[in-house]
């Protein structure tokens, strides 16, 4: 089921669908009408899904219809063989007990892999993450409308070797998976 596939290329710039008050209105229906199935078309592919069985972070890739996805241990590009409707989760929206909703039961993510590790890996982590500004103001900068001291742009590279540091830290403080932090 798993093999090494060719390297990921930039994906399109996603954007809005809604273009229209129809197009509102459409997407309105189809989320209230079924919001377990809407919401999960959007997060098969807006979002990595652990698979323990590839031993990979796979997602959606709508551009060419089928699943793509990331070695766990080494980040290199896989190729997933599932179907078009395979579901990294058993049960899109768990509304048995309102108001404690569950989504995507029995599905694995990571927010920080999402956010930060995905990108670098797929060949964007000279992208600028954020920009940092210190809380410094010099009033003579920028022409005498001021600014910050210390300023600068935090690359996506950066920001993961930041929180690989700040999690060897903890690590070697002796915090665990689970363990809450007060």
């Amino acid at each position: 089921m798993i093999e090494t596939a060719p390297p990921a290329s930039p994906r399109a710039p996603r954007s809005n669908p809604i273009r229209s008050r129809a197009d509102w209105e459409t997407q309105r229906t189809s989320a209230l009408g079924d919001p377990g199935a809407f919401h999960g078309a959007i997060a098969r592919s807006a979002i990595h899904w652990y698979d323990t069985d590839l031993n990979a972070w796979i997602t959606w890739d709508e551009h060419i219809r089928c699943w793509s996805g990331l070695d766990a241990r080494s980040g290199q590009p896989v190729a997933v063989t599932y179907p078009a409707d395979y579901s990294p989760w058993q049960r899109d929206l768990n509304a048995d007990s309102p108001p404690f909703y569950r989504w995507f039961e029995g599905g694995l993510t990571n927010a920080c892999f999402n956010e930060v590790d995905r990108h670098v890996l797929l060949g964007f982590g000279d992208e600028t993450a954020f920009f940092f500004e210190g809380d410094r103001w010099d009033s003579s900068l920028n022409g005498g409308r001021g600014g910050p001291v210390i300023h600068e742009a935090i690359t996506r590279k950066r920001l993961l070797l930041e929180v690989v540091k700040a999690a060897q830290v903890l690590s070697d403080l002796g915090l665990r998976r689970g363990d809450r932090i007060d």
